[in-house]
């Protein structure tokens, strides 16, 4: 049996490589993405990477009881809830759900990581412009303001904390040091 490596979405990463065992996987996996440790002390586990993959059995394509239940399932046209009983009836429906639970929550968590980045960006162009630093209307300088404001919520200047709000003279300042972006 051999073990292989797959993202969140069931893609097999990593193609040429197989492991003996999960551990082995995951080893692995901790040499690729190690952790990092910053000059000022602290460090980058990594987890936000990590947590995309699985270390998973590999189905045998070759197998052909695999590929031929996987073709009857495929022609019987099931639902869901016939799906679900069957998983039931192999014992196999808690580990499903665990599996597809971590899967799909995974991606939420990047929607809503999205989300917020993409808020903080409208909210820091919006400041922008609101102070009136550029000449012009906001067409003229969107773009300008724009990648201003992602370098801004990319790369926070330091000592610089969310939910404290940003005064005038703050984003005044960072705007000035970013001008030729």
């Amino acid at each position: 049996m051999s073990w292989i490596i797959e993202d969140e979405f069931g893609n097999h990463c990593f193609p040429k490589r197989s492991f003996k065992d999960r551990e082995d996987g995951w080893s692995f996996l901790y040499e690729t993405f190690p952790v990092i440790y910053n000059e000022d002390g602290t460090q980058d586990d990594q987890e936000e990477e990590l947590d995309s993959y699985y270390v998973v059995e590999e189905v045998m394509e070759n197998n052909k009881l695999i590929k031929g239940l996987i073709s009857k399932l495929k022609s019987a046209d099931l639902d869901g809830e016939t799906t679900q009983y069957i998983l039931e009836k192999i014992g196999m429906d808690y580990q499903m759900y665990k599996q597809l639970n971590v899967k799909y929550n995974n991606m939420i968590n990047r929607i809503d990581n999205i989300e917020e980045i993409t808020k903080d960006i409208t909210y820091v162009t919006a400041k922008i412009f609101e102070m009136k630093i550029f000449k012009g209307n906001v067409d003229e300088n969107f773009d300008k303001v724009y990648k201003i404001a992602n370098n801004f919520v990319s790369n926070p200047p330091e000592n610089f904390e969310w939910g404290l709000g940003l005064d005038d003279e703050f984003i005044h300042d960072f705007v000035f040091k970013n001008i030729e972006l």
